[in-house]
């Protein structure tokens, strides 16, 4: 995944960086709005959506009423402005590059992460013998489940740290048109 950074083009890491924000808004919604209604926790929802959007119109009012898919349309339409808004930036060469240093030391920490997780889910699985579990099988569902869960946290962890970014530039961009 480093690797692939490092040969991307500046175009093409706004275009993984749109992926990554898509695929996270939308494990946002299936984590905050599973199938049964009583558990939806549409305020933490709203409150993660916020950091992943310049300025949301969705609200919880709005959304009480709906179910997962429509509120995934919702935000699609959101995310589809915010998209627009990413590929004007497209041209800033200063911005690709925060954009990619952002994207290695997000993978770069996360992984280490990873691996030491691992090393502790390895030194702790000769235990699961004892309880007739084969810790070959045991070890390769735990490493393939923590694995997605480090895709996921790179991601989330990329969209988050870039749209902080992108708002911290926007608010100062803003605040310069209405003062002129």
């Amino acid at each position: 995944m480093r690797d692939r950074m490092l040969e991307l083009t500046d175009d093409d890491l706004f275009d993984e960086l749109l992926a990554y924000m898509e695929r996270y808004m939308n494990t946002l919604i299936d984590q905050h709005l599973p199938e049964d209604h009583e558990e939806h926790r549409l305020g933490e929802l709203m409150e993660k959506l916020s950091e992943l959007f310049i300025d949301i119109s969705l609200t919880e009012e709005k959304l009480t009423d709906q179910d997962a898919y429509q509120v995934k349309q919702a935000a699609a339409s959101e995310f589809n402005e915010l998209k627009q808004t990413i590929l004007e930036l497209k041209g800033d060469e200063m911005l690709a590059l925060q954009l990619r240093n952002y994207m290695l030391t997000q993978i770069d920490s996360d992984w280490i992460e990873h691996l030491n997780l691992m090393t502790q889910i390895k030194e702790g699985i000769t235990l699961r013998g004892y309880a007739q579990e084969d810790p070959y099988i045991t070890f390769e569902k735990e490493g393939a489940a923590e694995f997605n869960l480090l895709i996921a946290d790179i991601e989330a962890g990329i969209s988050t740290q870039f749209m902080e970014l992108i708002k911290s530039d926007y608010q100062v961009v803003n605040e310069n048109e209405e003062g002129e």
